[in-house]
């Protein structure tokens, strides 16, 4: 007879040249608890930051363009430092949170900071500070060395008018009333040996403005100066080779450069 070759089923063996052991299931519960234990563990690197303190100086110029209505009437500038925490201060003991400049009267719609109540021209420093215009403090900033910049470092200025309450006009009145305020960031102007003027635009306060003609609707502005000098960078000194008077054993020490606003300065102990 012939073979019907639709209908032949033929065997084939597909595991033929395997060998296969037979594992239990507490051997494959063994062998994926080695299998975690095997991999390697993750290092979590360290940030590196750079510890600098640095020395502001703020210097309250003057307030212009106010209304012709407040001629002649007495203003003055309070700031106040934000969030400030020990760790970020050189010396707690010597930082103060809030200050204020000396009341001073408004004329031709501006207020000049430097210049004294007894109308003394003389714009020294100690004319200056006269006015309480000009204050100091020493933050310690932590600088990431990744994208090298600082955290942020708030101080708020309030243009406030200083009311005579023997005035019988001003009976039931505050004392002192905001008109407005800014808010600046000192870490914007943490730079080396750097000094800028800075102009900026109050924002008026809710209960005052309604008050106000339409000269005042742009809102008076804040003219201050902000010097900024870092003086230690990871606990060194910071000297500049061409001016700072630096001895021979101060250089043999250094051994390390510190590149600054295109300028080279030594790092010392």
């Amino acid at each position: 007879g012939q073979i019907d070759e639709a209908n032949e089923t033929l065997s084939v063996d597909l595991f033929k040249g395997f060998s296969f052991t037979a594992t239990t299931e507490n051997e494959v519960a063994i062998k994926q608890k080695n299998k975690k234990i095997s991999r390697k563990p993750i290092i979590k690197r360290k940030k590196k930051i750079n510890k600098i303190e640095m020395k502001f100086t703020i210097s309250i110029i003057a307030i212009t363009s106010l209304p012709m209505k407040y001629s002649n009437r007495s203003f003055f500038i309070s700031w106040k430092h934000h969030d400030v925490q020990k760790k970020n201060v050189v010396d707690p003991t010597k930082f103060a949170l809030i200050g204020n400049t000396l009341p001073l009267p408004c004329k031709n719609r501006n207020i000049d900071f430097t210049v004294t109540n007894n109308n003394n021209n003389n714009n020294n420093d100690d004319n200056k500070k006269s006015n309480n215009n000009v204050f100091e403090f020493e933050y310690i900033f932590y600088q990431d060395t990744k994208n090298y910049q600082f955290e942020e470092r708030l101080i708020t200025f309030t243009l406030k008018e200083k009311l005579d309450l023997s005035d019988n006009s001003n009976e039931g009145k505050r004392d002192r009333i905001p008109l407005g305020s800014i808010t600046v960031d000192t870490s914007q102007y943490a730079k080396h040996d750097s000094e800028e003027t800075k102009i900026f635009s109050l924002i008026l306060s809710d209960d005052y403005s309604d008050n106000v003609d339409n000269s005042f609707s742009l809102g008076p502005t804040l003219t201050i100066r902000i010097k900024c000098e870092w003086t230690l960078f990871n606990s060194k000194q910071i000297l500049k080779p061409q001016l700072d008077n630096i001895s021979k054993t101060q250089q043999s020490i250094a051994g390390e450069l510190l590149h600054l606003n295109g300028k080279e300065y030594f790092l010392c102990p």
